[in-house]
């Protein structure tokens, strides 16, 4: 009996409802791709491809059922999970070393200034880019880490 508790649980109830919600965005657009390639196979046309996760998920689910809300719902964790860890990192490494704020700005302002918000001004951060790959290289091994027992770990580089 009580295998089947969980079913009947409010919170259960309310994720199966949210996730069913969560269905309706995504599935009819994935849907209404794997139709028009069904179409354009059987007119001997090319097969359209989109460059978004639910183009991605389509192709990689090789006309497998798939479920690309659960996906999509399980990138967007992962996504969001990794992005506030770097970003914590980073807030961390800045506190710790603040003598790095006003090169940072000084750079912010004079790229942002000259090209504003725009992929050209992003690759033109270079000081930030750099605080970025170094912060997160001194935090990549935080999460995940196990050990054999009687193995070691050294505790810092």
């Amino acid at each position: 009996m009580a295998q089947y508790q969980p079913t009947f649980l409010p919170e259960c109830c309310k994720l199966r409802t949210t996730l069913n919600q969560a269905r309706r965005i995504p599935n009819p657009v994935s849907e209404k791709r794997w139709e028009n390639n069904r179409q354009a196979c059987k007119a001997g046309q090319r097969l359209s491809k989109v460059a978004d996760t639910i183009g991605w998920m389509d192709e990689a689910a090789k006309g497998q059922p798939k479920g690309v809300a659960t996906a999509q719902l399980g990138l967007s964790l992962a996504a969001i999970h990794t992005t506030t860890e770097m970003a914590s990192g980073l807030i961390s490494d800045l506190c710790a070393n603040p003598e790095y704020f006003e090169a940072l700005r000084n750079e912010v302002i004079s790229v942002l200034g000259d090209k504003g918000w725009s992929k050209r001004a992003l690759h033109d951060l270079k000081l930030m880019d750099s605080v970025m790959k170094e912060s997160q290289r001194h935090h990549f091994g935080d999460i995940g880490k196990a050990l054999v027992s009687g193995m070691s770990s050294p505790t810092s580089c």
